[in-house]
């Protein structure tokens, strides 16, 4: 009997100790995004709004988040396959992918540098506008991957600042793929 009020009880402290032995943050954050399109000379521009939830064991340097968010795109090209007017193209990505990630500094640090990648799916509304091609509207989905870098600061125990950069392939399965930029800036919280 004592043995088994002696292993439940170091189980329980296990558990405990898992529990409280982590940090978590959720990080709200946009910014500025630019990027190419396949076969357009064109760069586009927009924005972007990001929500990232984010797990860290306790004094770990990895950690694993899950994000989503908006991108907003637009282009306006002469497009020499229509003729030489000019065609508007706007696009929209609903995010959604696993954040992995490496800070090289403690959890203690007030600044702390980290690199990331991004790996999940994507799925964008597209919209074309030209004189001669009319209008195409169309939706699809696919593959969103690529890598990022930033800091965070932390401002005491439960709020932070969170600047980075992140670039990304987003491939579809028979529109337009592309390489996106953002720059961003965003603040959350600790618990």
């Amino acid at each position: 009997m004592k043995k088994h009020i002696l292993i439940n009880t170091l189980l329980l402290c296990l558990v405990i100790n898992f529990a409280f032995a982590q940090e978590n943050s959720i990080v709200l954050s946009g910014g500025y995004v630019f990027g190419n399109i396949e076969d357009i000379d064109e760069n586009s521009t927009g924005w972007r709004i990001n929500a990232l939830y984010e797990y860290t064991g306790m004094n770990d340097h990895l950690s694993h988040g899950l994000a989503v968010g908006y991108i907003r795109t637009e282009a306006t090209f002469i497009d020499p396959s229509i003729g030489d007017s000019e065609t508007e193209l706007k696009a929209g990505h609903w995010p959604i992918y696993y954040v992995p990630k490496y800070t090289f500094l403690d959890v203690e640090s007030t600044l702390r540098p980290f690199v990331k990648g991004a790996l999940g799916t994507h799925i964008s509304d597209y919209d074309r506008t030209g004189l001669l091609g009319g209008q195409i509207d169309s939706g699809d989905s696919g593959f969103y991957g690529g890598l990022g870098a930033g800091i965070t600061i932390n401002i005491g125990n439960l709020l932070l600042i969170n600047m980075e950069y992140e670039w990304v392939y987003l491939a579809n399965s028979w529109y337009k793929d592309g390489f996106m930029n953002s720059a961003m800036l965003g603040a959350g919280i600790k618990f």
